[in-house]
């Protein structure tokens, strides 16, 4: 899915294509216990209430939460 992104999951593992990272204005990332591998924006964050944020130039915003697991922007 190319555009805005909005996806949040309890606990497990979720991975978001993102077709490449100068397509956001906004980007905010989190998981409260467990990794953000976000390879596609240079960023990789692991433990308790991980997160991060980004803003750039693109249309599209994404929001991409996990309560417990792993998040990977792709």
């Amino acid at each position: 899915v190319i555009g805005n992104k909005d996806v949040e999951l309890n606990a497990g593992d979720l991975t978001v294509a993102v077709h490449g990272p100068d397509n956001y204005a906004h980007v905010d990332a989190s998981v409260y216990s467990g990794e953000v591998d976000a390879a596609a924006f240079g960023e990789e964050h692991g433990g308790l209430f991980r997160s991060f944020h980004r803003e750039g130039a693109g249309p599209y915003r994404l929001h991409a939460h996990v309560g417990a697991g792993q998040l990977t922007l792709e």
